[in-house]
């Protein structure tokens, strides 16, 4: 019931240019307004929400190429971090990235949960070589499209 089709006119209200807002319930993240959220760990696994959310071209295209490039992959719920950096299950978060079929793989920069605390941060001034994950994703997914052209 999140995506109603009032949500549509509602929304306008959360987007702003340069800032990307980011769905949340019951304290999990499920994906952006008009993308999907994906996570990459200290580990190098790509954790990405795929229940109670619209399955998109760009995150289904996210998960073969993290595959592809030696990513392990656990789709399931994103619990908003309780502190800096992940949740107490997984192994820090190293990117935050959200992806549709216009822009692949958007970097996330910093992350703000809805009691207004940071919750994830990477820099103050974050450039390509801050997300060098999202990049090698990003990088994959380029690929696959240049091999399978439709």
């Amino acid at each position: 019931e999140l995506k109603l089709s009032s949500w549509c006119a509602e929304r306008r209200v959360y987007e702003r240019p340069g800032e990307h807002a980011v769905l949340y319930w019951d304290r999990h993240i499920l994906e952006g307004l008009t993308s999907n959220v994906a996570v990459v760990t200290a580990d190098r696994r790509l954790l990405a929400p795929t229940d109670n959310v619209l399955s998109g071209v760009g995150l289904n295209l996210a998960i073969a190429a993290a595959r592809d490039s030696g990513f392990a992959v656990d789709t399931r719920p994103l619990r908003i971090p309780p502190r800096l950096g992940g949740d107490a299950d997984d192994a820090p978060w190293a990117e935050l990235f959200l992806t549709n079929a216009n822009f692949l793989c958007l970097p996330v920069a910093s992350l703000h949960r809805p009691d207004a605390r940071l919750a994830f941060t990477l820099d103050q001034n974050p450039g390509p070589s801050s997300f060098p994950a999202t990049a090698s994703i990003r990088a994959a997914m380029l690929h696959i499209l240049r091999s399978n052209p439709t």
